[in-house]
């Protein structure tokens, strides 16, 4: 992993390079490299980057891969940009720890199945209605209180909680098919845990308040397959 990244972030630099001299310093070695890449990506061999950490990152070097599906911008914006809406085949998306409170502007992404956006300043959800297809997303450790304006969606699997001054679960009773949970170091009582018929994976990590109760109202989980309660008490 650390050797992919490690090329991802020289082909960036290369294409960023080649962006801003452009024919002023023209050579046939670095056009012949140009044209390797986006021979690449014709064929499908450019799905994914992994740019995380690389600050302050432009995306506008990368609008001549017109095939990228997957792309971890974790620790590398600062900001949400539009700049995102360019790469409309994207299904997995990472965001981590880039100081994002709005989603507005991405407003061309249909295919995420995946979104993370662990450690931003999230807290109205609604947004998330712009991805359709979304199955999986990390809201961990921003500043979500309810999911009351979290829209209802139909591929939806899996959430990411961990960290958020929670105070009510009932809302996830509309998510039937919801798969996998996670709920480490909530600190507050969050009330009745819902059925969730679906349910697989459940954490509720260092969480003892919100274990207590839930779990006092005997939660039904009938397909559930690993429960972990580490640092947790049910006396």
């Amino acid at each position: 992993e650390t050797n992919q990244w490690l090329l991802d972030h020289k082909l960036y630099s290369f294409l960023s390079d080649y962006q801003e001299t452009g024919w002023r310093s023209y050579n046939l070695r670095t056009e012949r490299v140009f044209n390797e890449i986006i021979s690449l990506d014709a064929k499908g061999k450019i799905l994914s980057l992994d740019l995380s950490g690389h600050h302050n990152l432009s995306l506008v070097p990368l609008f001549c891969l017109k095939n990228i599906e997957k792309l971890n911008l974790s620790e590398s914006l600062g900001q949400i940009k539009s700049e995102l809406n360019h790469f409309n085949k994207l299904k997995w998306l990472e965001l981590a720890n880039n100081e994002i409170d709005e989603l507005d502007s991405l407003t061309e992404n249909k295919n995420l199945e995946y979104l993370g956006l662990a450690g931003n300043h999230i807290s109205n959800l609604e947004i998330i209605k712009l991805f359709p297809s979304l199955q999986e997303l990390n809201l961990s450790n921003n500043g979500v209180s309810n999911l009351k304006t979290l829209p209802k969606l139909v591929n939806f699997k899996s959430l990411i909680l961990d960290e958020n001054p929670l105070r009510d679960l009932i809302q996830l009773k509309e998510y039937p098919g919801l798969n996998e949970l996670h709920l480490n170091y909530m600190y507050y009582s969050m009330g009745k845990m819902p059925e969730l018929p679906a349910l697989k994976d459940l954490e509720m990590d260092y969480s003892p308040a919100a274990v207590y109760e839930a779990f006092f109202y005997k939660p039904v989980f009938p397909e559930l397959e690993f429960l972990s309660l580490k640092g947790d008490s049910l006396m």
